[in-house]
């Protein structure tokens, strides 16, 4: 209980400092974890591959902030939009699936899920959660 409340902290935490490092500054963030952009898409597609899939709002800090740390690569993740105002939104899939936290990362496989991490992840949460190296 202790990990999972730290863990909660550390996250939202982060989401905000990259949030509001992200704002004005050219500098590379600590979240990056000095990946390249190579890394960063073959890691994207290795979610995606495994079943990952990220719930999340357009208008949800943490989103943005999981979007900022891969960058382009994040066009190889599959995204589920649960903002119902949103186009394209899925908010019937996001109640069904019964998200309460964005982002929140959840490995399907043939439909059901195998996993589920909720809140901002540092891709080496998610490299060591998908077994992507």
């Amino acid at each position: 209980m202790v990990r999972t409340v730290s863990r909660f902290l550390s996250s939202c935490l982060l989401a905000v400092f990259v949030t509001i490092a992200g704002c004005n500054s050219d500098e590379k963030t600590v979240y990056e974890q000095e990946l390249t952009p190579e890394e960063k898409e073959r890691l994207a597609v290795c979610l995606t591959e495994n079943g990952w899939v990220m719930y999340g709002t357009s208008t949800c800090s943490g989103c943005r902030a999981q979007r900022k740390v891969f960058g382009e690569a994040f066009a190889h993740i599959k995204y589920v939009e649960c903002d119902p105002y949103e186009t394209n939104a899925e908010a019937e899939r996001c109640l069904k699936c019964d998200i309460r936290k964005t982002p929140t990362w959840i490995q399907e496989v043939d439909g059901k899920e195998v996993q589920r991490l909720e809140m901002f992840q540092l891709l080496e949460y998610l490299v060591e959660a998908s077994g992507c190296r």
